[in-house]
């Protein structure tokens, strides 16, 4: 009895190490759980790179996987869906974006192209990737900024938006959003829609967070998403804002964690979800280690009074 007691331990043991349990979740629409963390795209073009990076955050528990049509990837996103596993498959949580364009007809037409390139009959969540006009998100250039093509009025942002319900209605996708909304681009949505936005998905990190938009979201019942955690988005070599900051290292020393999880955590405790980015094993765990520690009270204060110069500070989006 004893042996089969000790057998039984070990197989549990193996299955948790060889089965990462899943990371925490946050209820974005009726019936709709979305993981906390999500992996975004690395690879801004079709390449084994993207499915590779994809392959290797499943194999670590990862279940939230973020693209876009301007991204250029979803063939090689929807290469990594297809060959993971069926019981993976059936957890892993994707999102897409598509931008904002001058009517419904218009993005129902891109839904369809974008589904059809990931090669999966629907998504979980469907952004609008971005206004396009008006006062731009900290950090990005005036005028048209975002994915292009964008609406250049407040009526094509909301015919966009329609065609948004319209995917939901036709069962395209389980949740729609929107992406570096303003808190005024949130106020001419709910106007006119039908359905308020689940997710609203902008750049936040340390030193750098639009307060006006994220207490909006929380008016309106909108999840913040949070991309870019470790500073502004880029490719290449760049600085890493966040994993330079004096503040997060003091405090990530203090509860023997890395920066970045320290950056990421004040995020998550906040009450928003995050969308990170990593090719690296030990950079996917660390991600999704993220409730093995809590910040104090005065710990989130001093993180969220961590001023940073938006215009100068140097960019990164993963380690």
């Amino acid at each position: 009895m004893l042996r089969f007691v000790l057998l039984v331990a070990a197989a549990a043991c193996a299955a948790a190490i060889h089965t990462p349990p899943p990371p925490q979740s946050l209820t974005i629409a009726p019936g709709v759980v979305m993981p906390a963390v999500s992996d975004g795209a690395v690879a801004l073009a079709e390449s084994t790179e993207e499915t590779d990076a994809l392959a290797l955050w499943f194999s670590k528990g990862g279940r939230g996987v973020d693209t876009a049509w301007n991204y250029n990837n979803q063939v090689a996103v929807g290469w990594a869906l297809g060959n993971a596993s069926a019981a993976v498959r059936a957890e892993v949580f994707v999102t897409t974006k598509i931008p904002c364009v001058a009517s419904a007809a218009a993005a129902l037409a891109r839904i369809e192209q974008d589904l059809a390139l990931l090669n999966i009959p629907r998504v979980d969540l469907l952004l609008i990737h971005s206004p396009g006009y008006g006062e731009p998100p900290q950090g990005q250039p005036a005028g048209c900024w975002g994915a292009k093509p964008c609406c250049s009025s407040d009526s094509e942002l909301q015919a966009t938006w329609a065609g948004l319900e319209q995917a939901l209605a036709r069962n395209l996708t389980r949740a729609i959003g929107v992406s570096n909304f303003r808190a005024s681009h949130l106020n001419v949505v709910a106007a006119t829609a039908e359905v308020i936005p689940a997710v609203n998905q902008a750049q936040m990190y340390v030193g750098l967070h639009d307060d006006v938009a994220i207490k909006r979201c929380r008016e309106l019942g909108v999840t913040f998403e949070a991309y870019s955690p470790l500073g502004p988005w880029c490719r290449g070599h760049c600085a890493k804002p966040v994993l330079e900051d004096k503040t997060v290292a003091r405090i990530a020393a203090s509860h023997n964690v890395s920066s970045a999880q320290v950056g990421m955590k004040w995020i998550l405790q906040a009450g928003h979800a995050l969308v990170t980015a990593s090719e690296k094993a030990d950079y996917d765990e660390e991600d999704l280690d993220l409730w093995s520690f809590v910040l104090s009270e005065d710990e989130m204060a001093q993180l969220s009074a961590v001023k940073r110069n938006a215009t100068t500070a140097a960019p990164a989006l993963a380690r």
